[in-house]
């Protein structure tokens, strides 16, 4: 017997005992591999924030142990997500292919996308005539024999500039990329035709009855690799869970109040919230509205658990992050929670604090459903409170940080400009500018057991509306003000100008240098003038009718103001008004007389870098009706020379 048979024999008795001798050697059998099982996760809880971005607690069960595959996963900010379990798992974030609705998608590729798919397409012929074509797409990697050309002439489009030229040459580099399309008759001879100009293609109806439903597309998906774990937990009957918690960008909330002041006596205010859902379907819900005003650092940084993150990406998303804008616009305002601090709201009481240590607030609202793209509008509470009505009148400064008058024009400008809060910086100018003119506010208490949460106010009077204003964050039992129309009836007037000093006051020593007020005290009863903190009396000099002082190196005159505020009341019943002044300088003493209409003297936290700081006057008056008021008060200030 010869070698040649013994070995033929034993080779067909190998082939009989392993029919796939190859698949001895393979890594891992296809019957062995495990198999990836869908899930689902259960939204829990959501926390929404008023700036797009919500905490999410999401639960996943998983009876026992495998590869659990979740293709809905979240896209957490950076340094948000954190996974909890009943046992033993590994999280992975991988790529998967899945079915994507139409309306879901970016861009198609007619290529690749629409392959397998039977079609009429129609193609633009020579002298505008159509030409149409029936016929099976084929995928890119699809043998075909001698196509045949659609076009007698091999013209294929060569792109250079802006415009497209025509050249007998070979498929350019640009098409190639793109590759031709490849058709299969479906009546005929089923010959194969390859469209190398796809700008030709005017219209492509498919033939099947919902033939593009869905596309596939490669999406993020997060597989959790569930082990048994322990001994005795193995044999635990429970069933395992995941609890996934991280912050993500997708619904958002925004409060609005409607106050009505039917009531002479108490007026009624009711806090609505505007939930918008742009993240996912959910149902049966835990719901919690946030207020406040908490830091977010890395919010525009999504976390590179997110396959759709690439590395450059992430970073370039972590610095800008880093870069924040101190500017707080009004849409910053209405989303961020901004404050109305005391300068500008002189109803607001100091020793009123909050009972939290942490000004930040959970409204619960209890379980709700909510689809993806709707808009939920529910009521949170409605309270009545006791409150009054007044005019308010605010003035701005008229001088620059070197005590220099600005031109009328600069200042129309400011105060325009600072109207929709682009001129001045932080939300106290943009409060303090609302009312530069006399306006009807109304003043009350905060009757809720939470925050109001800046937002708009509608003001009405049973079914008439008055006004619409915006309503800042006030504590629970904190005092607010907000305005309802501009006081048309009310006529007001604010001037000053300065003093001229004397020929003998030159000749008196720096230690008894003073100045009459405008409420007519002899001089006698007056103090020196009031100087900036470190500068020493022996700087003051007289130069003809001016005093002079030189502070680091420059010299300034000190000026005495002289301001008379008038107002003239026109209605048909007396107002109680309140008046704001901002001024840069130091308030001279009143006389005994006008001890009673001293006004409260602020000074502003915005103080401007200059050597003169600023402050805010403010009176509380009643002004009878068809009666005028006068209000005078004198101020010094350093002018730069």
């Amino acid at each position: 017997m010869s070698k040649k048979f013994l070995l033929l024999c034993l080779f067909f008795a190998f082939s009989f005992v392993f029919p796939n001798p190859f698949s001895v050697f393979s890594e891992e059998s296809p019957q062995g591999s495990p198999e990836e099982i869908p899930c689902r996760s259960k939204v829990l809880s959501v926390k929404v924030f008023k700036n797009g971005i919500f905490a999410v607690c999401e639960e996943i069960p998983v009876p026992r142990p495998g590869k659990y595959l979740l293709l809905d996963p979240p896209v957490p900010v950076h340094g948000t997500f954190f996974a909890e379990s009943t046992c033993d798992v590994l999280i992975r974030s991988v790529l998967r292919d899945r079915a994507v609705p139409l309306d879901q998608i970016e861009s198609m590729d007619r290529i690749r996308d629409f392959a397998g798919k039977k079609v009429r397409i129609t193609l633009a012929g020579a002298n505008g005539k159509e030409e149409c074509i029936e016929a099976e797409i084929l995928s890119p990697g699809s043998n075909y024999s001698a196509p045949g050309s659609l076009f007698s002439s091999r013209r294929i489009p060569s792109y250079s500039g802006y415009g497209s030229s025509y050249a007998e040459s070979a498929p350019s580099p640009f098409l190639m990329n793109q590759g031709p399309l490849l058709l299969r008759q479906l009546t005929g001879d089923r010959k194969t035709i390859m469209i190398w100009n796809l700008n030709k293609i005017e219209k492509i109806e498919f033939l099947e009855k919902d033939a593009l439903d869905t596309l596939v597309r490669s999406r993020p998906a997060l597989l959790f690799d569930v082990h048994s774990g322990k001994e005795e937990d193995a044999n635990d009957s429970k069933e395992k869970k995941i609890f996934l918690t991280s912050l993500s960008k997708g619904i958002s909330w925004s409060p609005s109040y409607r106050i009505d002041i039917s009531d002479p006596k108490k007026l009624s205010i009711e806090q609505a919230a505007l939930i918008v859902n742009e993240w996912r379907d959910l149902a049966d819900t835990d719901f919690e509205l946030i207020s406040g005003y908490p830091q977010i650092l890395f919010k525009n940084a999504v976390s590179p658990i997110d396959r759709n993150t690439s590395l450059a990406n992430f970073f370039s998303s972590l610095s800008r992050s880093s870069d924040q804008d101190s500017r707080i616009s009004m849409q910053q305002a209405v989303m961020g929670n901004a404050w109305r601090p005391s300068e500008s709201n002189s109803f607001a009481d100091a020793n009123e604090i909050s009972d939290d240590s942490i000004d930040t607030f959970f409204q619960k609202i209890g379980k709700r459903s909510i689809q993806k793209g709707d808009r939920l509008q529910i009521s949170i509470d409605k309270k009545e409170i006791e409150w009054n009505k007044l005019v308010c009148w605010n003035i701005e400064d008229n001088r620059d940080p070197e005590g220099r008058v600005v031109s009328r024009e600069e200042y129309a400008r400011n105060r325009r400009e600072s109207n929709y809060g682009s001129t001045f910086s932080g939300t106290e100018n943009s409060v303090f500018q609302q009312y530069l003119e006399p306006w009807d506010i109304i003043r009350f208490r905060n009757p809720f057991d939470f925050p109001i949460s800046t937002g708009p106010a509608t003001i009405m009077k049973k079914d008439r509306f008055l006004g619409q204003t915006m309503i800042y964050w006030v504590n629970s039992g904190e005092e607010t003000a907000v305005g309802i129309n501009k006081a048309l009836s009310i006529r007001v007037s604010s001037r000053e100008e300065e003093r001229p000093q004397g020929e003998g006051e030159k000749k008196e020593s720096a230690a008894s240098i003073g100045y009459p007020n405008a409420f007519g005290s002899s001089q006698s009863d007056l103090s020196a003038p009031i100087l900036p903190p470190g500068i020493s009396r022996d700087q003051i000099s007289a130069n003809g009718k001016e005093h002079r002082i030189l502070v680091h190196g420059r010299q300034y005159r000190i000026a005495v103001i002289d301001a008379k505020l008038t107002i003239t009341n026109q209605r048909s019943e007396e107002i109680s008004m309140v008046i704001h002044r901002r001024f840069s300088g130091e308030i001279l003493p009143v006389s005994e007389k006008e001890k009673g209409n001293r006004p409260k003297d602020v000074l502003c936290s915005d103080s401007r870098n200059g050597i003169n700081r600023r402050h805010e006057l403010t009176w509380e008056v009643q002004i009878g009706a068809g009666k005028t008021k006068e209000i005078p008060f004198s101020y010094q200030v350093l002018i730069a020379l």
